[in-house]
């Protein structure tokens, strides 16, 4: 008797007897009665091939072949050029198509890339940025004229999570706490965003974010950030609003139930949020015993550092670069495919005094979590899976 295996995520969930396998009268699914699943749904862009005639009992291995071409993007309807842009795609975060095709003009890509005009469909962007259509146009504006120099104005917001966050931690016991969310800085007039981490929305940790950012900003040049915009919470305590007044800074609030009135930071704690579902969505499908929700502050992190260095303008400058005022050499080599499996060459092979025994191994596998915020652009966080450090 012939057996088919049917994959998911590249595991084989169960065998199906072919005789037992019947096409319905729509080509979009193949039914499988008695079985783990009921139906094997098939995708539906115009390029996918007709499965119609190759359903039968002879011809039923060939037909999940073609479905895992689909998926695998072996189909050869996709240039080497196509399947290049999209392997991009995922290793600089999910980066928007227009992005990657200002890289390859700037040069920071392969120069053909910017001629691509289309790309395969991520299933992990479909999913997570899956929204209703807008049934109205939103015509405020949370950007006042006066901000048109760096530091001008910026626009804060707290982006909340329920699912508890890690914290990282280099050596020591693992600790218990947790990040509860992060609080984002945007500049007005550049789009540069700060993100700080946060484990609880009290004025404290409101207090320790504003001062971060300053000192961010003071650090690439911007000396004084002259007015915030936010929403009320933490940020109308008094020792916020005191803190503004001593530094020499003025501040406004949104309405009450007018968060359209802080737009700038509402749309960037959207966009920062749907690009860290991006990355565990993807990592967690290719990965998912490993890659887990309490994740998120790494997934956060990136894809901030994804915008501020890689989202270029239609000059091929980035908001980094327009904050700063300094051209930087964009390095894409540096950005790897967010929870991709990395091996760390082990410590007693890293002195050059003594090494692990012959037959051992010299490295250990670890988790790709972006970079190190502490270090050099070119060193990486890696999850060590033994001791979760």
């Amino acid at each position: 008797m012939q057996l088919c295996e049917v994959m998911s995520n590249d595991e084989m969930i169960d065998q199906i007897p072919a005789s037992k396998i019947r096409p319905l009268n729509s080509t979009d699914e193949i039914v499988v009665p008695n079985s783990k699943i009921t139906s094997l749904s098939v995708p539906e862009p115009s390029d996918v091939p007709d499965l119609a005639e190759d359903v039968n009992a002879n011809h039923m291995p060939q037909v999940i072949d073609k479905i895992k071409k689909i998926w695998d993007l072996d189909d050869p309807d996709f240039t080497e050029d196509e399947k290049l842009f999209y392997y991009w795609h995922k290793r600089l975060r999910h980066a928007p198509k227009k992005h990657i095709r200002r890289l390859a003009k700037r040069g920071a890509l392969p120069k053909r890339l910017q001629f691509v005009k289309r790309m395969p469909i991520c299933a992990a962007c479909a999913f997570a940025d899956a929204a209703k259509r807008r049934s109205y146009r939103n015509d405020h504006k949370s950007i006042r004229k006066q901000d048109d120099y760096p530091g001008s104005g910026t626009s804060c917001d707290h982006i909340i999570s329920h699912e508890p966050g890690l914290i990282p931690q280099v050596t020591g016991r693992l600790t218990h706490a947790r990040y509860a969310g992060a609080i984002i800085f945007s500049d007005h007039y550049l789009d540069y965003t700060y993100l700080h981490m946060i484990t609880s929305t009290s004025t404290e940790e409101t207090m320790i974010a504003k001062r971060a950012y300053e000192r961010v900003a003071k650090e690439h040049g911007v000396s004084l950030v002259k007015h915030y915009r936010a929403d009320n919470l933490r940020f109308n305590d008094t020792e916020f609003q005191e803190d503004c007044v001593k530094n020499g800074q003025t501040f406004n609030y949104c309405g009450v139930g007018a968060h359209h009135q802080n737009g700038l930071a509402k749309a960037k704690n959207k966009t920062l949020s749907y690009g860290a579902r991006k990355l565990l969505l993807h990592a967690c499908r290719k990965w998912p015993s490993v890659i887990k929700r309490s994740l998120w502050p790494y997934a956060l992190s990136a894809d901030c550092k994804r915008h501020n260095e890689l989202s270029l303008n239609e000059d091929g400058k980035s908001p980094l670069e327009l904050f700063s005022g300094i051209d930087e050499e964009i390095t894409c080599n540096d950005f790897h495919t967010w929870g991709c499996p990395v091996f760390v060459l082990d410590k007693a092979n890293q002195s050059g005094l003594t090494g692990t025994p012959k037959w051992e191994p010299r490295a250990r596998a670890g988790v790709y979590l972006g970079h190190s915020p502490s270090h050099a652009d070119n060193v990486a966080l890696v999850l060590n899976l033994q001791t979760g450090h």
